[in-house]
């Protein structure tokens, strides 16, 4: 389990992002840069939990796997508050990243005219290359409604690994509908946020869209499963904590080019993968379940 030091970076780096949001203030870098590096070092704490069989160390590394997921999101929101709105003021870059071994995290602003139609690459290279490991959002055209702000915040987060892995079927039982490991393959989210007149964000629901959102992914070697099996079937799917479980109403059947990228076109946004489902024990699951 986590460290009794990550323990204390983490209650301390929650201090001051706690005190930074009541008092609207700015937190340092070294303290966004202490809080990524704590996630990161949990995430690869828990992963040496993944073969326990008991069942309360199970639902504590549940728990702790869905914090790091909300603890990333914090942290993208408080770099956003404190890193991105002061160097774009200023005329600066409107592009802000932390990178990880666990995962990528990247805020971006945009005026409220550019946003439509817009894209969102996380993860990649520094250079600003493209890369195999990169993820890319495509905003739609039309459909998107927003409140009157005069921009608009991008926040992505990549991980490298499922953060998810500790909900599989196969963590606490024989039975599981996909074909893939459960752990080795990438989990990418989009939030979008806006400020109101108060000055606080808030952020934008995204859902039910008319005009989906295209998700591109890299090709995995596991995704050969689908393609070299008329059993297994390769699906766009999304992370739905309602019920703690993965979920393809509102994506498409994925496509994959001819460069080995997969792209998934949703409805929405949420936490997106692209996974290896088993046919027959799907359709068997789904009868008794």
């Amino acid at each position: 389990m986590p460290s009794s030091f990550s323990i204390f970076s983490a209650k301390q780096a929650a201090k001051a992002f706690d005190v930074a949001k009541t008092s609207k203030r700015a937190v340092p870098k070294k303290t966004i840069d202490l809080a990524t590096t704590v996630v990161a070092n949990v995430e690869q704490a828990l992963y040496k939990e993944k073969e326990s069989n008991d069942q309360k160390v199970i639902k504590n590394t549940q728990k702790i796997a869905l914090n790091l997921v909300k603890s990333a999101d914090e942290i993208s929101n408080v770099v956003a508050f404190s890193l991105l709105s002061s160097s774009s003021g200023s005329g600066g870059t409107k592009d802000v990243t932390f990178k990880t071994k666990a995962f990528d995290l990247q805020v971006s602003k945009k005026e409220a005219d550019s946003v439509l139609g817009s894209i969102v690459k996380v993860g990649g290279t520094d250079d600003g290359s493209s890369s195999s490991s990169s993820v890319q959002f495509q905003l739609p055209s039309t459909g998107l409604t927003f409140d009157g702000s005069r921009s608009t915040e991008f926040h992505s987060v990549l991980w490298a690994r499922n953060p998810f892995t500790y909900f599989e079927p196969t963590y606490n039982s024989n039975v599981s509908k996909w074909a893939d490991d459960s752990l080795n393959f990438p989990v990418a989210s989009l939030r979008l946020r806006q400020y109101n007149t108060s000055g606080d964000a808030n952020d934008v629901r995204v859902y039910n869209l008319p005009e989906p959102i295209t998700i591109t992914f890299p090709f995995q070697q596991s995704y050969n499963n689908a393609t070299n099996n008329k059993g297994i079937d390769l699906v766009c799917v999304w992370w739905n904590d309602q019920v703690n479980d993965w979920s393809g109403d509102g994506c498409s059947k994925p496509i994959i080019s001819r460069l080995k990228i997969v792209q998934c076109d949703c409805t929405h946004l949420t936490n997106f993968a692209v996974r290896d489902l088993l046919q027959i024990l799907s359709n068997f699951l789904s009868t008794i379940f």
